[in-house]
């Protein structure tokens, strides 16, 4: 998890997530540990009392650069100063189910109806599906593809919470008032109010239920270009990972498993290795053993040290040929299953 702030960027800890959200009534006050509160709207979004915004980011960084790009899609719609944003990894939530993958691959079979009753339908029994399995996760090109619609309107549903908000301090309607880089404005009379000043009085209105989005003329962020929040760390080593993670007493794992896939342990000693430097325990697993020391190096080199033995079972023999020529009999058997069809 990490955060910028201010133009300097930083990894923080994922072992200290932010609490969890109540997305649906938003009006949660958090002290930031400064004075200074953190005040919450929504599953994704923290508007400070100092004028900065937080941005919760529900996907996993790998490369794919969603810890700027899910954050520019809530940073545009709500407008919101880029330079004061954080961004921090969500915590494990339901707010954050994926059902994108479950609505695709789930329903391919499906032929759609002409008036696409039939993909709504299944839109909300794969949700519904994904929420009970508690879906939160990362992968199938699915980042921006499932998140950019919700994502704009968590931000446009901040935006007009915080436009009302100031308007009714001044007195106005909310349609002579803009925003701007985290401030909003009533320009007939030359007024403006940062976010942070109306964040705590916004919080407690009304979450709009249909916000209204801007037009791709309106964007001043999406479709340019900007610089990666997550590069910097990287390159100068001061991100840190999951594997960077110390705590006092921590034990290391090192799997030992079939070399063939369904393989299963015949036997193992493990008086073979319990003598070793770091050593704790030798611990029996599904299809395999794992050797339990006090440091990766240990744990590594004791799992490869450990007398084992495996029943390989009926794969045992094989191989890229025999697979291929499995598939090639079954074809022409007829005893295969057709998965999928295509007319030319």
């Amino acid at each position: 998890m990490y955060r910028r702030n201010c133009g300097c960027r930083r990894w923080l800890d994922a072992w200290f997530p932010p609490a969890q959200i109540d997305v649906e009534n938003g009006d949660g006050i958090k002290p930031s540990g400064s004075v200074f509160e953190d005040i919450e709207f929504n599953a994704w979004i923290r508007v400070s009392t100092d004028d900065s915004v937080t941005i919760l980011v529900s996907q996993s960084e790998m490369g794919q650069g969603v810890f700027t790009s899910l954050p520019m899609l809530v940073a545009e719609e709500l407008g919101a100063d880029w330079e004061i944003i954080k961004v921090e990894q969500a915590p494990a939530s339901r707010a954050y189910v994926n059902s994108l993958i479950e609505r695709e691959f789930l329903g391919a079979p499906i032929t759609e109806t002409p008036d696409g009753r039939l993909a709504s339908i299944w839109a909300a029994i794969a949700g519904s599906l994904a929420t009970r399995l508690g879906k939160q996760f990362t992968g199938g090109s699915a980042s921006i593809r499932f998140w950019a619609q919700p994502l704009r309107e968590a931000g446009a549903a901040v935006r007009e919470m915080l436009v009302a908000a100031a308007a009714t301090q001044w007195q106005v309607s909310p349609a002579e008032c803009e925003v701007d880089k985290g401030i909003v404005y009533h320009p007939s009379t030359d007024r403006s109010l940062g976010f942070g000043a109306v964040a705590r009085a916004a919080s407690k209105l009304a979450v709009p239920k249909h916000p209204v989005l801007k037009n791709p003329d309106e964007f001043t962020m999406l479709g340019k270009p900007v610089p990666r929040l997550d590069i910097p760390m990287k390159v100068d080593g001061s991100a840190e990972f999951g594997i960077d993670v110390m705590l006092s007493g921590m034990l290391y794992a090192a799997p030992r498993t079939s070399p063939v896939f369904g393989g299963e342990v015949k036997s193992y000693s493990s008086n073979s290795v319990m003598g070793l430097p770091g050593v704790t325990a030798v611990l029996p697993v599904p299809h395999g053993v794992v050797v339990v020391a006090d440091s990766t190096w240990r744990a590594q080199k004791a799992s490869q040290a450990l007398e084992i033995e495996f029943n390989n079972g009926e794969n045992s023999n094989a191989s890229n040929g025999s697979i291929l020529a499995n598939l090639l009999a079954a074809e022409t058997n007829e005893d295969g299953v057709r998965s999928i069809s295509k007319a030319t």
